[in-house]
């Protein structure tokens, strides 16, 4: 990709996942406080060492390793169409995380706050978790794309402190709609509540 444009994609994911796993966290905490905010899940702090707010540090760069990943099997893989290579590279990273989420649960790393009749469950894992990588890993990779060949390319005489700022509020951007696009999907998914698409016993 180039020295400046791993820059940008790497600091942007983790900026990105950063914001969206801390305000999930923290957003589920209140639900102690206020009974219609939707509880979510938290991440086992015996597990982890080095943390950002309530995010362990590994668990952002495992972010940016399966979106730049699954972009760029996407991008060998398709020949043409940012949309069609952000699809694909959605299916890939949401199939990873498909295998990964159901034993690293199980291995107690984190914790889903949710009750069984709370959400869609998909092997102990809420659906919108899977829905959510799927929305995440396509956004990032298809607008990267889109605003790489439409605006820095044109640009590419401004200074680090400029294309930082620019590239930064896109993603900011980016970030917002993405949590809209997910909270569409959750509420969609309201009268499968309580539905269980689990093949093994409960831990619990």
């Amino acid at each position: 990709m180039g020295k400046k444009k791993i820059i940008l994609f790497f600091t942007g994911t983790l900026l990105s996942t950063l914001l969206m796993e801390n305000f999930w966290i923290i957003f589920g905490y209140q639900s102690q406080y206020i009974e219609e905010w939707p509880r979510n899940y938290y991440y086992n702090y015996h597990t982890y060492i080095f943390w950002i707010i309530a995010v362990p540090v590994i668990v952002v760069c495992a972010w940016f390793i399966l979106i730049y990943s699954s972009g760029q099997i996407a991008e060998q893989a398709i020949s043409n169409g940012k949309l069609k290579k952000a699809l694909t590279a959605s299916i890939i990273g949401t199939t990873i995380d498909l295998v990964i989420d159901p034993i690293v649960i199980r291995r107690y790393a984190w914790l889903w706050l949710k009750e069984r009749n709370e959400t869609l469950w998909i092997l102990q894992v809420p659906s919108t978790n899977f829905i959510g990588w799927f929305i995440i890993v396509a956004t990032f990779n298809y607008f990267f794309v889109w605003y790489w060949s439409k605006f820095m390319e044109k640009h590419e005489n401004w200074g680090v402190l400029k294309t930082g700022a620019s590239f930064y509020m896109f993603v900011i951007g980016v970030l917002l709609f993405t949590l809209l696009l997910t909270l569409s999907f959750a509420i969609l998914l309201i009268p499968f509540y309580g539905v269980d698409l689990s093949w093994w016993a409960w831990p619990y």
